[in-house]
Protein backbone atom coordinates (compact mmCIF):
# COMPACT_ATOMS: atom_id res chain seq x y z
CA UNK A 1 0.00 0.00 0.00
CA UNK A 2 2.90 2.78 1.11
CA UNK A 3 4.24 1.90 -3.00
CA UNK A 4 1.31 3.61 -4.60
CA UNK A 5 1.43 6.56 -2.16
CA UNK A 6 5.21 7.39 -2.97
CA UNK A 7 4.67 6.50 -6.66
CA UNK A 8 2.32 9.19 -6.44
CA UNK A 9 4.01 11.26 -4.32
CA UNK A 10 6.99 10.71 -6.80
CA UNK A 11 4.94 11.77 -10.04
CA UNK A 12 4.13 14.90 -8.34
CA UNK A 13 7.42 16.11 -7.40
CA UNK A 14 8.72 15.05 -10.98
CA UNK A 15 6.12 17.01 -12.57
CA UNK A 16 6.97 20.54 -10.04
CA UNK A 17 10.50 20.02 -10.96
CA UNK A 18 9.44 19.65 -14.61
CA UNK A 19 7.01 22.85 -14.27
CA UNK A 20 9.90 24.67 -12.39
CA UNK A 21 12.45 23.68 -14.95
CA UNK A 22 10.01 24.79 -18.06
CA UNK A 23 8.58 27.86 -16.86
CA UNK A 24 12.08 28.60 -16.28
CA UNK A 25 13.26 28.43 -19.74
CA UNK A 26 10.73 31.59 -20.56
CA UNK A 27 13.30 34.03 -18.88
CA UNK A 28 15.42 35.83 -22.03
CA UNK A 29 18.85 34.78 -22.10
CA UNK A 30 21.52 36.99 -20.60
CA UNK A 31 23.00 39.51 -22.37
CA UNK A 32 26.81 39.52 -23.05
CA UNK A 33 28.74 42.29 -21.31
CA UNK A 34 29.81 45.08 -23.58
CA UNK A 35 33.90 44.80 -24.38
CA UNK A 36 35.63 47.41 -22.41
CA UNK A 37 38.91 49.06 -23.54
CA UNK A 38 41.48 47.14 -21.11
CA UNK A 39 44.81 48.39 -22.66
CA UNK A 40 45.66 51.29 -24.80
CA UNK A 41 48.70 53.50 -26.19
CA UNK A 42 47.60 56.97 -27.31
CA UNK A 43 49.45 59.70 -28.84
CA UNK A 44 48.48 62.96 -28.08
CA UNK A 45 49.27 65.74 -30.91
CA UNK A 46 49.72 68.54 -28.05
CA UNK A 47 50.34 71.65 -30.35
CA UNK A 48 52.13 70.33 -32.80
CA UNK A 49 52.39 71.15 -36.44
CA UNK A 50 52.01 67.74 -38.34
CA UNK A 51 48.63 67.10 -35.76
CA UNK A 52 50.25 63.14 -34.83
CA UNK A 53 48.29 61.90 -32.65
CA UNK A 54 45.86 59.21 -32.63
CA UNK A 55 45.78 55.58 -31.74
CA UNK A 56 48.86 53.37 -31.57
CA UNK A 57 47.37 49.88 -30.08
CA UNK A 58 43.88 48.96 -28.13
CA UNK A 59 42.45 46.17 -26.94
CA UNK A 60 39.11 45.01 -25.75
CA UNK A 61 38.19 42.54 -23.25
CA UNK A 62 36.82 39.98 -25.72
CA UNK A 63 40.24 40.29 -27.49
CA UNK A 64 39.40 42.56 -30.39
CA UNK A 65 42.97 44.82 -31.15
CA UNK A 66 43.12 47.58 -32.93
CA UNK A 67 46.42 49.06 -34.13
CA UNK A 68 48.28 51.89 -36.20
CA UNK A 69 50.54 49.62 -38.47
CA UNK A 70 53.49 51.96 -38.17
CA UNK A 71 53.32 53.02 -34.23
CA UNK A 72 55.10 56.25 -35.84
CA UNK A 73 52.22 57.29 -37.58
CA UNK A 74 49.37 56.85 -34.71
CA UNK A 75 45.72 56.79 -35.91
CA UNK A 76 46.74 56.33 -39.14
CA UNK A 77 46.35 52.54 -41.63
CA UNK A 78 44.74 50.99 -38.37
CA UNK A 79 44.34 47.28 -38.14
CA UNK A 80 42.16 44.86 -36.84
CA UNK A 81 42.35 41.70 -35.46
CA UNK A 82 41.75 39.53 -32.52
CA UNK A 83 44.02 37.76 -29.72
CA UNK A 84 43.34 34.55 -28.18
CA UNK A 85 41.78 35.01 -24.72
CA UNK A 86 44.51 33.02 -23.03
CA UNK A 87 46.90 36.01 -25.13
CA UNK A 88 44.96 38.62 -23.64
CA UNK A 89 45.62 37.70 -19.97
CA UNK A 90 49.22 36.56 -20.79
CA UNK A 91 49.86 40.70 -22.01
CA UNK A 92 47.77 41.79 -18.71
CA UNK A 93 50.07 39.45 -16.75
CA UNK A 94 53.27 40.59 -18.13
CA UNK A 95 51.86 44.30 -17.69
CA UNK A 96 50.99 43.65 -14.20
CA UNK A 97 54.92 41.78 -13.65
CA UNK A 98 56.61 45.07 -14.98
CA UNK A 99 54.79 47.30 -12.28
CA UNK A 100 52.50 48.63 -15.20
CA UNK A 101 49.40 47.90 -12.49
CA UNK A 102 52.14 49.20 -9.49
CA UNK A 103 51.93 52.52 -7.38
CA UNK A 104 54.54 54.63 -9.36
CA UNK A 105 53.26 58.11 -10.39
CA UNK A 106 55.12 60.10 -12.90
CA UNK A 107 53.87 62.59 -15.58
CA UNK A 108 56.06 64.92 -17.50
CA UNK A 109 55.37 66.47 -20.51
CA UNK A 110 55.23 70.27 -20.80
CA UNK A 111 51.83 72.06 -21.33
CA UNK A 112 50.77 72.13 -25.16
CA UNK A 113 53.53 69.26 -25.37
CA UNK A 114 53.02 65.80 -27.92
CA UNK A 115 52.98 63.08 -25.58
CA UNK A 116 52.14 59.45 -25.44
CA UNK A 117 49.14 58.10 -23.12
CA UNK A 118 49.00 54.72 -21.74
CA UNK A 119 46.62 52.83 -19.91
CA UNK A 120 45.62 50.07 -18.76
CA UNK A 121 42.54 47.06 -16.68
CA UNK A 122 43.38 44.25 -14.66
CA UNK A 123 41.09 43.09 -12.02
CA UNK A 124 39.26 46.46 -11.72
CA UNK A 125 42.61 47.97 -11.05
CA UNK A 126 42.90 50.80 -13.62
CA UNK A 127 45.98 52.76 -14.45
CA UNK A 128 47.19 55.55 -16.27
CA UNK A 129 50.69 56.91 -17.79
CA UNK A 130 51.32 60.00 -19.83
CA UNK A 131 54.91 60.92 -21.24
CA UNK A 132 56.94 62.70 -23.66
CA UNK A 133 59.29 59.69 -25.17
CA UNK A 134 62.20 61.07 -25.23
CA UNK A 135 65.52 59.73 -23.16
CA UNK A 136 67.76 62.90 -23.34
CA UNK A 137 69.18 65.20 -20.76
CA UNK A 138 67.07 68.02 -21.19
CA UNK A 139 64.33 65.33 -20.34
CA UNK A 140 66.38 64.21 -17.16
CA UNK A 141 68.11 61.13 -18.90
CA UNK A 142 71.86 61.50 -17.34
CA UNK A 143 73.76 59.50 -14.82
CA UNK A 144 72.28 61.93 -11.79
CA UNK A 145 68.60 61.11 -12.28
CA UNK A 146 65.89 61.06 -9.92
CA UNK A 147 65.70 57.46 -8.96
CA UNK A 148 61.75 57.30 -9.31
CA UNK A 149 62.36 58.66 -13.12
CA UNK A 150 64.91 56.30 -13.73
CA UNK A 151 62.59 53.74 -12.69
CA UNK A 152 59.33 55.45 -14.69
CA UNK A 153 61.53 55.12 -17.44
CA UNK A 154 62.32 51.20 -17.37
CA UNK A 155 58.63 50.23 -16.56
CA UNK A 156 57.60 52.58 -19.84
CA UNK A 157 60.27 51.29 -21.60
CA UNK A 158 59.10 47.66 -20.63
CA UNK A 159 55.56 48.45 -21.40
CA UNK A 160 55.42 49.84 -24.86
CA UNK A 161 57.51 46.39 -25.52
CA UNK A 162 54.48 44.26 -23.40
CA UNK A 163 51.86 46.39 -26.01
CA UNK A 164 53.91 46.20 -28.89
CA UNK A 165 53.63 42.36 -28.76
CA UNK A 166 49.82 42.31 -28.43
CA UNK A 167 49.20 42.98 -31.71
CA UNK A 168 47.64 39.73 -33.33
CA UNK A 169 49.19 37.95 -36.36
CA UNK A 170 46.08 37.79 -38.18
CA UNK A 171 44.25 41.39 -39.20
CA UNK A 172 42.53 43.30 -41.86
CA UNK A 173 42.32 47.12 -42.33
CA UNK A 174 39.58 48.35 -40.04
CA UNK A 175 37.63 49.90 -42.78
CA UNK A 176 37.27 45.92 -43.62
CA UNK A 177 35.68 44.86 -40.42
CA UNK A 178 32.96 47.39 -40.41
CA UNK A 179 31.60 46.02 -36.68
CA UNK A 180 35.18 46.90 -35.09
CA UNK A 181 35.31 50.32 -36.59
CA UNK A 182 31.93 51.11 -35.32
CA UNK A 183 33.43 49.94 -31.70
CA UNK A 184 36.22 52.04 -32.37
CA UNK A 185 34.45 55.09 -33.49
CA UNK A 186 32.18 54.94 -30.66
CA UNK A 187 34.93 54.67 -28.04
CA UNK A 188 36.91 57.56 -29.44
CA UNK A 189 33.55 59.43 -29.52
CA UNK A 190 32.29 58.38 -26.21
CA UNK A 191 36.44 58.83 -24.67
CA UNK A 192 36.74 55.53 -23.57
CA UNK A 193 40.05 56.18 -24.61
CA UNK A 194 42.19 57.57 -22.07
CA UNK A 195 43.70 61.63 -22.83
Amino acid sequence: MALPAIRSVLVILVTLACFGLLSGSTQPPAQPAKPTVVFQVMRDAGMSIDGGGGLVIAGWSDGTVVFAMDPDKAGKNLQAGTITPEQLKATLDELNVAGFFGDLRFYNWPPDASHTIMAGVREGKSTKYAWVEQLSVPWGAHVGADPTFKAFAKLWAASRTILAFACPTAYKPIHDVPDVELRYKAALSKNEFER
